[in-house]
């Protein structure tokens, strides 16, 4: 199941959605956070719902969490840079506050 938030009314507001091929199925919160918050059944409620649906083509989408309580980065996704040199002991790491980060905003 594919989960995102899209924004809707405009973009005055955002909602959770499950898409289904080239649509989306708008669910009944604000965003996948929120969704995520209702507990561990929160994939039964996301597959059960049946709200509007909107063409995905045509759908503006929005972060997926768009308030974050914090933001955490693993280093995972760099396999290249691994052949090139060596295996890390560990996977690095970094956390942020999430005033730190924004998208044309200067990072403290």
């Amino acid at each position: 199941m594919r989960l995102s938030t899209v924004r809707i009314a405009d973009d005055r507001m955002t909602s959770a959605a499950r898409q289904e091929a080239d649509e989306l199925v708008l669910l009944p919160y604000a965003d996948v956070g929120a969704l995520l918050a209702t507990g561990d059944d929160w994939h039964e409620r996301a597959a059960s719902a049946d709200g509007e649906r909107l063409p995905l083509a045509e759908s503006s989408l929005a972060p997926l969490v768009p308030h974050p309580n914090k933001i955490v980065c693993l280093g995972l996704n760099y396999a290249t840079h691994i052949k090139e040199m060596s295996n890390p002991e560990a996977p690095g790491g970094s956390s942020s506050g999430v005033t730190s980060a924004g998208p044309t905003g200067v990072v403290a």
